[in-house]
């Protein structure tokens, strides 16, 4: 550091000997940058554009190299005529950054001497950080013998996994022909081969053995992920192994669709079928016409797939054979989504009619007192084997109107065969209410038999109509993440996850608390997926009695972070097509964006309200009340405004009347913060003042009370079409969500000296749950002074406003 001082100096000195033949006060003390351009970066993996001037800052585009740091860029710099010299360089002209946070000075050297300092920094503009495998294709398997292989890989994004599903006699090595889906603008970094359609071939010499993939977003973060495969042995089949409710759903077949072809020796009269979660998978029933079928049989069949599964194991041609009742044929179907497997048996009976008649219980006992010994009605439902009986208790209460509903109940009933013959003294038990025993009833004249189910049912009971979620646990998210605040609104089906941290994507297993006894469909794996804040995921919701299905989405917001830019008030000057020209507050990010002020000077005539005046080793934002004079129209009381919006004084003479028409209130804004803090100081005028008008002119007349300065903030919900347009008067598709306000009365000394004041939002009940779209914050020195009425030199000053959340 010493050592560049001394540099500095000496250029100092230097150019004093150059100049001491010539007056100081003929020297010009001008030392611009002009323009920046970029020789060289290293390493030379970064990529950056043009840089930007921004008043005395210079900032460099960083496209590509967020991760790559430290990186030496090496600057082209074009200067005024009058800058003699650019100092405090590494090395040449080269600067070295640490990291995207790290700023650097340079300094230019005028003719006079006079020292200008520059920042130079790096401004990131890709926020794509996604690398993420989405779907994996097994195109194919070579060297397998007698595989049957899922047909999609199954992604743990969690753990970065993939695991390939393999099902059968398995030899090794094995190659996997894989397509891979990947997030948008990412790329495979591993050098693996590959054909020019984007297939990967991965080899594995036993099931343990792990290939990596190297994943790269768009501006540069990499992820790993290992690819392994995963053996299914065929017994596996025959152990418990439940799924969720949505990979059931792609898990069962479309049985009641199933066609046969016109060419098949037999004619099906039925076909009954059932998935079970819980236990070994599926099975179909088909019931031929032919009393007396002789096997072996070929039957022609066309199975239809729903979206994401897969059947595995069918033969090629659709012909189906079968050596007799006994011998099923054996399908395995896959769900694409979760890769998770499931065996299903399709087996060929010949007709054989109704089969249970006058089903009657004979005894029912249970632990819970006062069940009726009789049954109130008995359902036989012979096209699907199930036997429902009613019960009920005398007082009727619901019998599972207890936690838990054990109700330890034991039916004993008799049936009769579809011959006549008397099967008597049947006993099932149930723990559980919702318990399901099984029968096995002789079919075929005792040949076979064929499941029945029996289950218990309470006439008292009231089932569930609705499909609401009454509560919602996301505790269970990825690293990097968590949830601050949950919004549930039920009328419009959202529920508004506010999440602190920024590592993407974020991942969710919720648990849902449901309306009745309803249950939650459409998650997959059960698994939330939010790949950038606002993103929605969808899932239904479906009443216990089934008359009733709801959708309903999970909204992720950032949680926070949000503030709006300038909030210090450090930032002023006069900008191209901003209140005509004349000194405002940078609306930094953008015109409509950030602060504004009504600030407008045109030919002289108009009037700056609002300054910058020092405070804390910076600046705030001063606000006076004055009397302006419109020529035309007189002399009006105008009071001095910050507000979030922008000003606009296209047509500035025809609204002297209604000045509020060129104030237009609100920036985008989509959090739910608890209150604002800001520094703030009050001094009401001497005498209260009011503008009338009289004729064409406005006069003004003194008037008794004190003024008031005002502050107020609100949270719009706009769902109108185009642009907001507000100017605080109410507007059709305009909702006010929450709100809060102050206002500092003059003749109260205690605003008088600086004080740091915090404002609580009040959020309105009736639109619990409505997302915001825009902030509004007014500050003005006068409350009153769209009504022309206000002391002169009233004056508020603000600064550092803060959102709390």
């Amino acid at each position: 550091m010493k050592n560049r001082l001394l540099q500095i100096l000496c250029s100092l000195l230097g150019l004093y000997m150059a100049v001491s033949c010539t007056k100081v006060d003929q020297l010009n003390n001008e030392a611009t940058i002009l323009a920046v351009s970029v020789s060289s970066v290293i390493p030379g993996d970064v990529r950056v554009k043009d840089p930007i001037i921004v008043e005395n800052t210079i900032e460099i585009p960083l496209e590509y190299g967020k991760y790559l740091f430290p990186i030496t860029i090496d600057l082209n710099i074009k200067t005024s005529a009058s800058c003699v010299e650019v100092l405090n360089f590494d090395e040449g002209t080269s600067l070295t950054f640490n990291d995207l946070t790290h700023q650097r000075t340079i300094y230019t050297v005028a003719e006079s001497g006079a020292t200008y300092g520059w920042i130079v920094k790096f401004k990131n503009v890709s926020d794509n950080e996604n690398a993420e495998i989405l779907e994996v294709d097994i195109v194919d398997v070579v060297n397998g013998n007698n595989l049957i292989v899922g047909q999609m890989g199954m992604v743990d994004g969690l753990e970065s996994k993939i695991w390939l599903p393999v099902v059968g006699g398995i030899t090794y090595p094995l190659v996997f022909d894989l397509k891979f889906k990947i997030s948008d603008d990412a790329t495979i970094e591993s050098a693996l081969e590959h054909d020019q359609e984007g297939v990967y071939s991965l080899r594995f010499k036993s099931a343990t053995e792990k290939a990596t993939i190297l994943i790269e977003s768009e501006n540069g973060r990499q992820k790993e992920w290992t690819v392994q495969p995963r053996e299914i042995a065929v017994d596996e089949y025959d152990l418990s192994s439940s799924v969720t409710e949505d990979q059931a759903e792609r898990l069962t077949l479309d049985y009641e669709s199933i066609t046969v072809t016109p060419s098949s020796p037999v004619t099906i009269s039925n076909i009954v079928g059932d998935y079970c979660r819980g236990e070994k998978g599926g099975f179909i029933d088909m019931y031929a016409r032919e009393m007396n079928l002789v096997y072996p049989v070929s039957v022609g069949l066309n199975i239809p797939l729903t979206k994401d599964q897969v059947i595995l194991n069918a033969p090629a041609d659709n012909i189906y054979n079968f050596e007799s009742f006994t011998s099923p044929n054996v399908l395995y179907v896959q769900d694409l989504l979760s890769g998770v497997i499931k065996r299903w048996s399709i087996s060929l009976y010949p007709f054989v009619g109704n089969t249970v008649n006058n089903f009657s219980v004979e005894q029912v006992s249970c632990d819970i007192a006062n069940i009726n010994p009789k049954a109130a009605a008995v359902l036989v439902d012979n096209q699907n084997q199930s036997i429902i009986v009613a019960v009920e208790k005398n007082d009727g209460t619901p019998i599972d109107g207890m936690t838990p509903s054990v109700v330890n109940l034991s039916l004993k009933f008799s049936y009769l065969l579809f011959d006549g013959t008397l099967v008597p003294d049947v006993e099932v038990k149930m723990v559980y209410l919702d318990d399901v025993a099984t029968i096995l009833v002789p079919i075929l004249g005792g040949a076979a038999e064929q499941y029945w189910t029996i289950s218990v049912e309470d006439k008292n009971d009231v089932v569930g109509t609705t499909a609401d979620i009454i509560a919602a646990d996301f505790s269970s998210i990825s690293a990097g993440a968590e949830g601050v605040d949950t919004i549930i609104d039920p009328i419009s089906g959202t529920i508004i996850l506010m999440v602190k941290g920024n590592v993407l994507p974020i991942y969710i297993n919720p648990v849902f608390t449901t309306s009745n006894k309803a249950t939650v469909s459409g998650i997959v794996n059960n698994t939330l997926v939010f790949d950038s804040f606002n993103d929605v995921n969808t899932f239904m919701v479906t009443s216990e009695d089934q008359r009733t299905t709801k959708e309903w989405s999970v909204i992720l917001k950032q949680s926070g972070k949000v503030q709006i830019p300038n909030s210090d008030f450090e930032l002023w000057g006069t900008f191209n097509d901003v209140n005509n020209g004349t000194v405002t507050l940078d609306p930094t990010p953008g015109v409509g964006l950030g602060w504004a002020t009504a600030n407008l000077k045109m030919v002289g005539i108009g009037v700056i309200g609002t300054t910058a005046v020092e405070y804390n080793g910076g600046f705030a934002s001063q606000m006076k009340t004055v009397e302006q004079n419109t020529v035309l129209k007189g002399y009006v009381v105008a009071a001095g405004t910050t507000y979030t919006g922008r000003f606009d004084p296209t047509d500035a003479m025809g609204h002297i009347d209604t000045p509020w028409e060129m104030t237009y209130f609100g920036i985008p804004f989509t959090s739910r913060p608890v209150s604002f803090s800001l520094d703030l100081r009050y001094k009401a005028g001497q005498q209260l003042k009011q503008a009338r008008k009289e004729g064409r002119k406005y006069v003004i007349y003194n008037i008794d009370g004190v003024d008031k300065g005002h502050i107020w903030v609100k949270l719009l919900h706009w769902g109108g079409t185009g642009p907001l347009k507000y100017h605080s008067k109410p507007v059709d598709g305009l909702t006010v969500i929450g709100e809060t306000s102050l206002i500092m009365d003059g003749g109260d000394a205690k605003y008088n000296n600086w004080s740091n004041i915090t404002l609580d939002m009040d959020y309105h009940s009736e639109h619990y749950g409505l997302i915001p779209t825009h902030i509004a914050v007014v500050m003005s020195s006068s409350s009153r002074g769209d009504e022309f009425i206000g002391a002169t030199g009233s004056e508020l000053r603000v600064d550092n406003f803060v959102i709390n959340y």
